[in-house]
């Protein structure tokens, strides 16, 4: 299973009408949030996202990212991502 890309054309509107979606960082940046993933695959016991998630991870290919990333760029600008994932760089390996 894949996360499918969001319906970023729906939120047209909103996106456009409201200057706090693009923050300033301390440079100056326009700067977009972006989460690319959700969920842990570990079982520590000292975070809330285990319980959420129960030890599932999901996230979005390199391919989908950066579309996404685009278009958003394209149509809203930025100069800046920030990623909010819980786990960015979670990757299982594939047995074979």
């Amino acid at each position: 299973m894949h996360l499918p890309a969001l319906p970023y054309e729906k939120l047209k509107y909103i996106l456009s009408a409201s200057k706090n979606i693009l923050a300033k960082l301390i440079s100056v940046q326009k700067t977009i949030a972006y989460h690319s993933s959700m969920g842990c695959p570990f079982t520590c016991s000292f975070c809330a996202v285990v319980p959420i998630y129960n030890a599932r991870w999901k996230g979005k290919s390199a391919k989908g990212i950066y579309k996404d990333i685009k278009y958003l760029k394209d149509n809203y600008g930025g100069n800046a991502i920030e990623f909010h994932d819980n786990n960015f760089f979670c990757i299982r390996k594939k047995n074979g």
